[in-house]
């Protein structure tokens, strides 16, 4: 009787699909939207720079203050720096002036977000070809706009080349302090896509299954709801 009302309690408290399916639609329109935007202000227009900076700052902090109402996540405190990293980012590029870098770290950032959200939205609706064609893209995306672009065109050039222009100072180690911790969030977050991409295509293995989710979703880079084509019933 005792596993019983554990196992009913623990049901009860696991999230509804409906709810996790409104979610994944209010961040797909939010992160489709400000990469629309991103492309659109890759050019020295401060004002709208402004604003793609307001908005993007507003939406980390919506993250940040829904956490607790959100549905839980297994990667809660890895999500917690990454808004926190990102939040001081935002922040400090914009009052140092470093736009032009900036700009580029969002639009990094938000590049795989267009395919995460739809994945799982296509997920919940049972559309296991689109879910799986999409999971591979988001793969793809991300592991290249984190694991080479990020690093190879931001990281270099804040903590290489930005010393040919200047002598370190304090705003010099803050970025790039924030911008590594980034990166080492990207590295935890690309092993996970990696073992999935590699248990879906070799095995065939079902992702979240294979990952023991318990509904976490959310964020620029939650991927433990992906599911693959075997099985569509939610854990």
């Amino acid at each position: 009787k005792v596993e019983r009302w554990f196992r009913r309690r623990r049901n009860t408290d696991r999230p509804s699909l409906s709810k996790k399916f409104c979610e994944a639609c209010h961040l797909f329109t939010l992160s489709d939207g400000y990469t629309t935007v991103s492309f659109l202000l890759l050019q020295p227009l401060l004002p709208s720079l402004f604003w793609y900076y307001m908005l993007e700052l507003s939406f980390y902090w919506s993250l940040v203050f829904t956490l607790p109402c959100d549905v839980k996540r297994k990667d809660f405190k890895e999500q917690i720096v990454h808004h926190a990293a990102t939040i001081f980012l935002i922040s400090f590029s914009y009052c140092a002036n470093y736009i032009r870098i900036g700009t580029l770290v969002l639009v990094i950032h938000d590049a795989s977000d267009c395919f995460l959200e739809p994945t799982k939205i296509f997920n919940y609706m049972k559309w296991k070809k689109t879910c799986d064609s999409l999971f591979m893209i988001f793969a793809a995306v991300f592991l290249i706009s984190r694991l080479i672009i990020f690093p190879y065109t931001v990281l270099y050039n804040t903590y290489y080349y930005s010393m040919e222009i200047f002598q370190p100072f304090f705003g010099y180690y803050f970025v790039n302090a924030l911008l590594i911790t980034l990166q080492l969030l990207h590295i935890f977050w690309s092993c996970l896509i990696i073992h999935m991409v590699y248990k879906f295509i070799l095995q065939g293995t079902d992702p979240l299954r294979l990952l023991g989710s318990t509904g976490n979703t959310s964020g620029m880079d939650s991927f433990f709801e992906v599911k693959g084509s075997l099985n569509t019933s939610e854990s």
